[in-house]
């Protein structure tokens, strides 16, 4: 009876160091893991990424721009992305933290804007913010639950996207065969079933490389000089001035309803960028005044041509300063920080 109970004892000891080392182990895994698991504000970005590849492969498509290519990839990035209110409703969540943060400041308006639109975007973010929102005084809680929920509704699309991708290659190298069940995005299945509920450094290089592929070929210059060519074509006739009247140059071009909700997606594509960007303390004070602009642009409306001007030199402003890149870096040294921070707080309790 002794060397039973000595041989339970001996096993059950064994038994114990084998989860203590399954243990260590998978916290070791964790915390190599742990720097390329994306933050929520991250897969936000992501999520958006999506839209606007999506939005401007859809355009180009329709225009006849790259069909090579763009109809594939407006396929393939409708997957993925959220509805085009998206855009604008990020952007005024980013707007709100920014104000919150102190990014707002006084001074000059934006790319293409004069001093008299930076004088009256003064309270311009505060004003998109609240339009259609949550209030600044009591919706940082409800904000920051509808930046989560659209990262877990792109992590499970992304991973959705990747398995049907997974089965179609193995319909593929089976010549037609089933291929096996596809796992669902759930955490079935193991060790891949951990990543399948977050979203990794992978997914922001598919990403990125597509917004490179995108900017590198032109598409977005193809699409909003398709758009104004849209928006001349339907033009009025100029009215001259009458006799005595002082001449006030041509008429500003109205835009039509596609070309008009063109320019606020892209205005608020704009806002969303230099707002995160006062939020995380980069190109400050500049993406603060910036944020202001756009944000004062968006709440404005009576879209016109010469909106697409602006937010061309818009658009250039911000990839010549490499403020996409700052920002992306800012979040990575801050979601490293607060990993690391986590990791010191489990290590003392």
């Amino acid at each position: 009876m002794q060397v039973l109970l000595e041989r339970s004892e001996g096993i059950k000891a064994h038994a114990i160091a084998e989860a203590e080392l399954a243990l260590s182990q998978l916290e070791e895994a964790r915390a190599a893991l742990d720097p390329l698991l994306l933050a929520p504000e991250e897969v936000e970005a992501l999520a958006l990424g999506s839209c606007w590849l999506a939005r401007y492969w859809g355009l180009a498509a329709a225009f006849g721009i790259h069909l090579e290519v763009s109809e594939a990839a407006a396929e393939r990035w409708r997957e993925v992305a959220p509805p085009p209110s998206a855009m604008l409703d990020a952007a005024r969540r980013a707007a709100t933290a920014a104000t919150r943060r102190g990014g707002r400041s006084g001074g000059g308006g934006g790319s293409g804007g004069g001093g008299s639109a930076a004088s009256s975007s003064r309270g311009g973010v505060s004003r998109c913010e609240t339009e259609g929102g949550a209030s600044t005084t009591s919706g940082g809680d409800q904000q920051q639950q509808q930046q989560h929920q659209l990262a877990a509704w792109w992590i499970h699309q992304r991973r959705q996207q990747q398995q049907q991708d997974d089965r179609r290659r193995r319909q593929r190298s089976d010549g037609g065969g089933g291929g096996g069940a596809v796992r669902r995005p759930d955490g079935d299945g193991g060790a891949r079933g951990l990543l399948l509920e977050e979203a990794s450094a992978a997914d922001a290089a598919d990403v990125d490389l597509a917004l490179r592929q995108l900017a590198e070929l032109g598409v977005e210059a193809e699409v909003m000089g398709a758009l104004a060519e849209q928006a001349r074509a339907r033009r009025a006739v100029v009215q001259l001035p009458q006799a005595g009247a002082a001449p006030e140059g041509l008429t500003p071009v109205a835009l039509g309803p596609e070309e008009a909700e063109e320019v606020r997606f892209q205005a608020a594509r704009l806002l969303y960028l230099w707002a995160s960007a006062a939020a995380a303390g980069v190109e400050a004070p500049l993406s603060g005044e910036r944020a202001e602009y756009w944000a004062w642009r968006l709440a404005r409306g009576r879209e016109t041509l010469r909106d697409f001007t602006d937010l061309r030199h818009g658009f250039q402003e911000l990839r010549l300063r490499g403020v996409e890149q700052l920002l992306w870096d800012a979040r990575r040294a801050a979601a490293a920080a607060a990993a690391e921070e986590a990791r010191a707080d489990g290590a003392l309790s």
